[in-house]
């Protein structure tokens, strides 16, 4: 690519830069442009064009959200509006466009395109004149965001809707939705130039002055699929088989909640507005490197993605119009297709370096941009899972076309504001340029987000592109993203100096508080309880039995070994816990309601020889295929009872192994993360000066111990000699039943989820008078609830 050339483009937008470059290459003899699309679509049925096949399958699958493909177009209208030549102008853009008048039916298992020769289109009016002022505009938006979730069905018709609403004489909202599968972004603008026109003429008592149209939206879909297996278009599908290979099957986010089986596809979104100053910088930067500025923005978005993720691979999404022939031009229909481009970010290159391969990146891609992209997954056949989108799940886009106005004669127009409900990513930032400067929008998926976290995001790109554009020859990893109130909070939060005994472990804290109350009850489980004193005889003969299994090993580490623990709450659990660490071991902890699969995977991955569990569990585990390498061996069945109680003479250094936990999996195979003792011991010294734990507390136990809560919920109170109650699990089933059980036991400090305490009424509030504190934490508390008996 000619580099001067590249930089005359750079002020055009990303589907006209495309479009001049398609036909640069066919005045210059390249590629199959030259063939003529023949007009063929005299017949009632046609086939569907690969994106709009892709659409109507997913349609028949999302039956309960067909709303998320719905397109608007949303304008006030003030001054004097002639309805009936409104309603004139419409119906001619639908009589002009096959497209706007075609169903989709299933014609011996495949979709055809069915045209209605002579349709209506139906204008609805609703009159809202009566209403007071004040109400007038919050319904006018109610019924705008309503039209847009009422879906549109596809076998019958029609994917054009129209609504007006009269505010007063002089003043009008014009809701129009239609459905992807029939129109685009260009599609948009196509059909805006022409009711301007039309109603425009129509008022005037004049005919339609627009041309008659030579080819029709099903022209191009069935010359597409004549042309889809093409030499020309095989070169291409070849390179994007090289391009792909081997990507990433998940960017794997960190988000706020747990990926679910299946997206609601419910959105929302942020907006980060950059000043001129930095818009004008960026466009410096980028015309220095002979690069347009979506490719310095996306290289800049790679790099936050890499940040989050830990990933040097990095692949997003981007529309292009697709409307790569000038015939295609002035036709609304469905073109647009999705480029997948792959960053590499490996080596740490500085941001010039970078902002060079993914210019070189972007550049083939759009050079072999006629794949549509369901013809990439159908190639690449990534694995597929109903919960994320295939091949990327990020979408990102600069829409730097000039404003077009749109004028109709006696009337001021301005966009109808609406609220984005839906969105069909993880997340898709959409940047726009602006007299004021470059504005983004942040659409994300609210099953995984919450909004200060994609608003905590667009703040650090910011950060990162100030950075990038002060000192572009720096490495990437240098750059900062940072914001300067996180960096003082950082200051401050970082002022953690504390004077503790760091050579301790939890165990070697347990041992003393034995020496200091060992009368003193540290388990209570039904009726059931376990003094510090008989807790610590009981973890010692566990203890010595384990060394003495790891001895006949023949193991060569003394220390950090492993044995997995499974086991319902109950003392037992305690025992196991402090019996493992005692014995120099860490403990893996596995949740004995997992499905089996999962546990077979936790004890094979962990590679434990033994594990501890109780008798009406011990069926339940999957060792038939992993004895005699791995062992169990319950709690409840008395084995060391022989055993000394003398505590066991070890040297436990900090940095040996505590536990290993392995996260959720909910994007793909749970991994095991490794904790050291004195990460343990730091959390339990913080606990104790945070929260003020005395030995007369009660606290409650009600993690599973294959949560990380646990261990705050566990060790800061048998360091400091109070009272642990792990809970039955029917004690969990509500949150009546967790009250009643809460205040039966005198409990004084607890560990709650967040929408628990959000739920609680004030009588159950109440009815725990001697809880003096809760700790909370797993989602966004918005509000104290004020009928709290403690500190929270």
């Amino acid at each position: 690519m000619n580099e001067l050339l590249l930089k005359r483009l750079e002020h055009l937008s990303p589907e006209r830069r495309e479009l001049v470059l398609k036909r640069l290459n066919a005045a210059s003899g390249q590629g199959e442009q030259a063939a003529v699309i023949p007009s063929v679509s005299g017949k009632q049925t046609m086939p569907l064009s690969s994106a709009q096949t892709r659409l109507w399958f997913l349609d028949q699958q999302l039956e309960s959200r067909r709303d998320i493909y719905n397109v608007p177009l949303f304008l006030q209208l003030h001054g004097h509006l002639q309805v009936t030549d409104l309603e004139r102008a419409m119906a001619e853009i639908v009589q002009r466009h096959e497209i706007l008048r075609t169903t989709f039916s299933d014609f011996d298992g495949a979709p055809v395109q069915v045209i209605t020769p002579n349709p209506t289109l139906p204008l609805t009016m609703i009159d809202l004149q009566t209403l007071p002022e004040t109400k007038m505009l919050a319904e006018a938006h109610r019924l705008a965001n309503e039209e847009l979730q009422k879906p549109l069905d596809l076998a019958h018709g029609p994917l054009l809707r129209v609504t007006l609403l009269r505010l007063n004489r002089n003043a009008h909202v014009l809701l129009v939705v239609m459905h992807h599968i029939v129109c685009d972004g260009w599609s948009m603008g196509v059909f805006s130039r022409e009711l301007a026109a039309l109603y425009a003429a129509f008022c005037a008592g004049q005919p339609s002055p627009l041309p008659a149209l030579t080819l029709q939206y099903a022209d191009f879909a069935h010359w597409q699929q004549q042309t889809l297996s093409g030499d020309t278009l095989q070169t291409q599908r070849h390179y994007w088989q090289r391009q792909l290979a081997g990507i990433p099957p998940l960017l794997e986010l960190p988000t706020d909640r747990p990926r679910p089986s299946m997206p609601s596809y419910r959105g929302q979104s942020a907006f980060l507005p950059l000043d001129q100053e930095l818009t004008q910088n960026l466009q410096r930067l980028s015309q220095a490197a002979g690069a347009t500025l979506f490719m310095t923005l996306l290289a800049a978005f790679a790099i936050l993605l890499s940040r989050y993720c830990r990933q040097e691979d990095v692949v997003v999404g981007s529309p292009i119009a697709n409307r790569n022939r000038q015939e295609l031009e002035p036709l609304i229909g469905f073109f647009v297709n999705t480029l997948v481009l792959r960053t590499d970010l490996h080596g740490d290159p500085d941001f010039t370096s970078l902002l060079k391969r993914v210019r070189q990146m972007t550049l083939d891609a759009y050079a072999h941009q006629d794949v549509p992209f369901e013809k990439l997954v159908d190639d690449l056949q990534p694995a597929r899972s109903l919960s994320y989108h295939p091949l990327f799940q990020v979408s990102f886009a600069l829409q730097n076309a000039p404003r077009e106005d749109f004028e109709l004669p006696g009337l001021i127009t301005s966009p109808f504001a609406w609220e984005n409900t839906t969105t069909l990513f993880d997340l898709s930032v959409i940047f726009k340029e602006t007299e004021q400067g470059l504005i983004g929008a942040w659409e994300y998926a609210t099953d995984l987000f919450e909004t200060a976290t994609i608003e905590r995001m667009a703040a650090h790109f910011e950060v990162l592109l100030r950075a990038l554009v002060a000192h572009p020859d720096h490495p990437i990893s240098t750059l900062p993203m940072i914001t300067p109130v996180e960096q003082q909070q950082l200051q401050v939060r970082n002022q953690t100096e504390a004077d503790f005994p760091q050579h301790l472990t939890v165990v070697d804290l347990f041992e003393q508080q034995v020496e200091k109350t060992p009368d003193n009850i540290a388990v209570v489980f039904d009726k059931q309880h376990l003094t510090y004193r008989q807790l610590n005889d009981q973890a010692n003969q566990l203890a010595h039995a384990l060394h003495r299994f790891h001895a006949a090993l023949d193991a060569p580490s003394p220390e950090g070994w492993l044995v997995a623990i499974c086991v319902e709450p109950s003392p037992e659990m305690v025992v196991g816990l402090l019996g493992i660490l005692k014995a120099g071991a860490a403990y893996v902890p596995i949740d004995p309601h997992y499905p089996p699969e999962r546990i077979r995977f936790m004890l094979e991955d962990s590679a434990v020889r033994m594990v501890l569990t109780q008798t009406a569990l011990k069926d339940h585990l999957p060792l038939s295929t992993l004895e005699p390498a791995c062992q169990a061996r319950c709690l409840d069945e008395n084995l060391f009872a022989a055993e000394v109680t003398q505590n066991l003479e070890l040297s436990r250094q900090p940095d040996a192994l505590a536990y290993v936990i392995y996260t959720s999996g909910s994007t793909g195979r749970p991994k095991g993360v490794i904790v050291e003792h004195q990460s343990v011991a730091n959390l339990v010294h913080w606990h104790l000066r945070a929260f003020g734990v005395q030995s007369s507390d009660k606290a409650t136990l009600l993690a599973s111990l294959a949560f990380d809560a646990s261990v705050w919920e566990l060790w800061p109170y048998l360091a400091s000699g109070a009272s642990v109650y792990p809970a039955p699990r029917a004690t969990l089933l509500s949150s009546s039943l967790l009250t009643q059980w809460l205040a039966q036991n005198g409990i004084s400090m607890t560990f709650l989820p967040t929408p628990l305490i959000v739920s609680w009424d004030h009588s159950q509030a109440v009815s725990t008078p001697k809880l003096r504190l809760i700790l909370t934490g797993g989602d966004v508390l918005h509000r104290v609830p004020d009928h709290l008996p403690c500190a929270l």
